[in-house]
């Protein structure tokens, strides 16, 4: 497993991001997963964040696998994918 591969449950908080002086703070890995869950996810597996997105893996209601992307400055959803 890389270093910026982690289990959700041993991933920090900022997961590496720095605070920019002049960008808001970074999504946090709590924030992350409720945002996630907005998007149908009922349980995360796994949650991946570099300077371009949060990856957050995991399961919706009807046990599909679901990855939702999101921005970490904003909190933006970029992309959810939803498995047969």
């Amino acid at each position: 497993m890389s270093a910026t591969r982690r289990s959700l449950f041993r991933l920090g908080s900022r997961a590496g991001l720095g605070q920019g002086a002049d960008g808001p703070p970074p999504i946090t890995l709590g924030r992350a997963v409720e945002i996630a869950r907005t998007q149908g996810l009922v349980r995360a597996t796994e949650a991946v964040c570099d300077e371009r997105a949060w990856d957050i893996e995991g399961f919706d209601a009807s046990g599909r696998e679901i990855e939702v992307e999101i921005d970490p400055r904003s909190g933006r959803v970029l992309r959810v994918a939803r498995g047969g």
